[in-house]
């Protein structure tokens, strides 16, 4: 549960600061929608699929939970924290195609970084994909046996 928390926080922290870069600005709710986001993006990895297919999948989460809440705090409690009616293809100005197309290509990194962190976090745990375990530990079973 404490990598789950710590990983979120990343996640969370992450995104904040990439809103700060991209708008000057940012909102508390950008910490949890980043901190959502990272985590399922971090299940999204462990399935047994094509990294672009992960992708995909992440991408679609990301804009889906965005137009959700973007309905909740900007059109019903009007926080305006974000308008995307100037963009092409947008939706009541929640999503739009430019945004979906960045969470995509945003999610490989994020995929990426929430693998090399859970391994870091928890070295003992080795790759579940792959089987292995962490050298120190495989050297530690060879010397017992």
């Amino acid at each position: 549960m404490a990598k789950e928390i710590w990983l979120a926080c990343f996640g969370g922290f992450s995104y904040f600061t990439l809103e700060l870069i991209y708008n000057g600005d940012s909102h508390w709710v950008s910490f949890v929608f980043g901190s959502i986001c990272f985590e399922i993006v971090g299940k999204i990895r462990l399935l047994n699929l094509n990294m672009l297919i992960k992708c995909l999948f992440s991408g679609i989460f990301i804009t889906v939970f965005e137009f959700f809440m973007g309905i909740v705090f900007n059109l019903i409690l009007n926080w305006n924290m974000w308008n995307y009616s100037m963009f092409f293809l947008n939706i009541s100005g929640q999503i739009c195609l430019y945004f979906s197309l960045i969470w995509t290509i945003l999610s490989f990194p994020a995929i990426k970084l929430h693998q090399i962190l859970s391994q870091a976090i928890n070295p003992a745990q080795g790759c579940k994909k792959c089987g292995s375990k962490p050298k120190a530990l495989s050297y530690k079973i060879k010397q017992a046996q």
